[in-house]
Order: structure tokens, then C-alpha cells, then sequence
């Protein structure tokens, strides 16, 4: 018995090793393998397999492996389904994620923060901000504390849909729990206030991320130069335009057309 359960912790060692390097196909037939050395694969084995097609991207066979954990009367545990998500979250997937997420919890697994992180991305991939906003409030019943990596992409799902009012609400609601926004939240806030027209806060919000030593990049002054040419701020986008040669930063073609643009 004890070299059988070596046998099955060598097996799963070398299934995650495959996924690690993104040799989804290799780790899935080491799990095929087992059975054909009798020995029987477990849980760990199956999240192993599960997030070595995560990793390639293999959000069909992730969830194939899933359903093979259920007929084989074995318990999906939090890795398990979160890997499964995550594979969800890289291909757009964002209805299977939330459909998985219901079935997590139908069976008592409480998500965690990767679980979280995943399916928000799903949805912020997906442009679905308000179910990115539900998972958001869905975070404080599972005592999870949501990271800047959380609150950006609920912030980017947002900005993708448009709703710049939410964006400043999460950038806000980050910063309160001692969060130091880094650079994919500012840009994502600064474009969501481009497209909402509300120059005076982007210009707000760019010059704050230097108060919290975050350097401006090309998407940020972009972002900002932009939200002044929708508001026919030309003055203040040519400003912004010398700070970033100032700074220097090469602009690109977008931060052109918008100077000209304004």
C-alpha cells in the first residue's frame, strides 16, 4: 500500500511538472497512464492535469477532465475549480466561469481569491462589468480580502462598458483598504474617464499617480490627452503632450492623433 500512494504522488508530481511547462498534452497522458499501472488517480491528480490545460489555454479539455472527476464519485476541491476557471477566464469564457463559480458553491467549496481573480477577469474579458460589480460584492461574503489585481480588472470591465462612475467607486473602495493602485488600475480608470468625457478627473488622476510614485506611461497620457480633446480642452492636452516628451516618453500614434485631434 504505502509504495502505491508513492507511485500516485510521483504521478501527480510529474503531471504538474508538464503543466508548469505548458506540456498540457504530456500531463494528460501521464494521467492515462496511471490507470493503465493501476493506480488509481486522485483529486491532486486531476487538478494537476486540470491546470496544465489551464496554463495552454485548454479550457475544453480542463473542463472535460472536470466531468471525469464527477463521474468518478471524487470531490473537486478549491484548486481544482479554480484552475478550471482560470482556463474559462484565458479563452473569454465568461459564462462557463460564472456557471462553474454556482456549481463551486452548490457543492460547499468556498472560492478563494484566485477563484475570484479569474472569474472577474472572465467577465472584464468578456465586457460583462456588472457581473464583474456582483463578484465584486460577492468577495465580502466569503471573507476574502480582493487584491489590486481584483480591483483592476473590475475597474477594466467598467472601463470597457463605459461606466466611469463605477471606476472611480472601485478605485476609491481600493484605496480605502489600504490598496496602492499600480499601473493597469490607473489606466484603466484614466480611459474610463476618456470615455465618459470627464476630462478634469483624468487629468485629476494622472498627476495623483505621481503622488503615489507610479510613473506615467504611453496609455496613461493617451488616455488623458484624449479625454481632454472629447472635452475641447486643447490647452490642457498640449500640456499634458509637453509633460510626456518631458518625461521622456516617445509618444505613439494614438497620443498623436488625439493631440491633434484637441
Amino acid at each position: 500500500m504505502p509504495a502505491s500512494k508513492k507511485s500516485v504522488k510521483d504521478c501527480n508530481i510529474a503531471i504538474s511538472t508538464c503543466g508548469k511547462a505548458k506540456q498540457w498534452q504530456q500531463a494528460l497522458g501521464l494521467l492515462a497512464k496511471m490507470s493503465e499501472q493501476d493506480l488509481v488517480p486522485d483529486v491532486i491528480s486531476y487538478s494537476a492535469a486540470i491546470s496544465a490545460c489551464e496554463k495552454s489555454g485548454k479550457w475544453p479539455q480542463a473542463l472535460s477532465l472536470l466531468k471525469v472527476v464527477w463521474s468518478n464519485a471524487l470531490l473537486p476541491n478549491v484548486i481544482t475549480y479554480s484552475s478550471v476557471i482560470s482556463a474559462c477566464e484565458k479563452d473569454r469564457q465568461w459564462q462557463g466561469a460564472l456557471r462553474l463559480l454556482d456549481v463551486m458553491r452548490g457543492d460547499d467549496v468556498v472560492p478563494n481569491i484566485i477563484t475570484y481573480s479569474a472569474a472577474i477577469s472572465a467577465c472584464e474579458k468578456g465586457e460583462q462589468w456588472q457581473h464583474a460589480l456582483d463578484l465584486l460584492g460577492m468577495i465580502k461574503h466569503d471573507d476574502v480580502m480582493p487584491d489590486v489585481v481584483i480591483y483592476s480588472a473590475a475597474i477594466s470591465a467598467c472601463q470597457k462598458g463605459g461606466q466611469w462612475q463605477h471606476a472611480l467607486s472601485i478605485l476609491e473602495m481600493s484605496m480605502d483598504n489600504q490598496l496602492v493602485p499600480n499601473i493597469i488600475t490607473y489606466n484603466a480608470v484614466i480611459s474610463a474617464c476618456a470615455k465618459g468625457d470627464q476630462w478634469q478627473q483624468a487629468s485629476f488622476l494622472l498627476e495623483s499617480m505621481r503622488g503615489n510614485d507610479v510613473v506615467p506611461n504611453v496609455i496613461a497620457y493617451s488616455a488623458a490627452i484624449s479625454a481632454c480633446e472629447r472635452g475641447e480642452q486643447w490647452q490642457n492636452a498640449m500640456n499634458i503632450f509637453e509633460i510626456m516628451q518631458n518625461a521622456v516618453m516617445v509618444p505613439d500614434v494614438i497620443t498623436y492623433s488625439a493631440a491633434i485631434s484637441a
